[in-house]
């Protein structure tokens, strides 16, 4: 009987350590979980947030058409939003992706993105600083002034030459 007794002893002892170690990966888990959606909450939540303090505007192009997720990425690229998916998850979250208006618009990173939102809808403000100062000497050609208004950040010389040549 001893024998039997031992061998039953030995595989109790063996149990008993499984169920140890499964408490405690079980208790590992019950901190991991919250600690990982604690990090991912704050990552999202950072990407609501101003790209910078600084106040200096970036210009944006938004064309005639263009779509919330296509809004967001030129929003992203000139530094104005963290996040172009951001911007939309916002916006479609507020049921004002399909009120964002065509224009060219001046906009800083440090901006929230309701500020940015609410900019988008209420449309492009024309002000003296979105006026360029350029002197066309006189006789040039219209591909020399397509040419000096493409240097200066104006305008595309193809677009400024088409547009030109365009008797409406």
């Amino acid at each position: 009987m001893s024998g039997k007794n031992g061998e039953t002893q030995k595989q109790n002892r063996l149990r008993e350590e499984a169920a140890r170690q499964q408490r405690r990966r079980r208790r590992g888990m019950l901190l991991a979980v919250p600690l990982l959606l604690l990090c991912g909450a704050m990552y999202i939540h950072s990407l609501f947030l101003p790209v910078t303090r600084s106040v200096h505007p970036r210009r944006v192009h938004i064309a005639e058409g263009t779509g919330v997720m296509g809004v967001g990425s030129a929003l992203a690229e000139a530094g104005v939003v963290r996040s172009p998916y951001a911007f939309v998850m916002y916006a479609q979250w507020h049921g004002e992706a399909g009120r964002l208006k065509a224009g060219r618009y001046r906009l800083s990173g440090d901006l929230t993105l309701g500020q940015v939102l609410r900019a988008l809808e209420r449309g492009p403000v024309r002000s003296d600083a979105d006026l360029a100062r350029v002197t066309i000497p006189e006789g040039y050609t219209l591909r020399q002034i397509a040419s000096l208004l493409a240097r200066k950040g104006i305008t595309d010389s193809s677009r400024f030459m088409h547009l030109a040549r365009d008797p409406d």
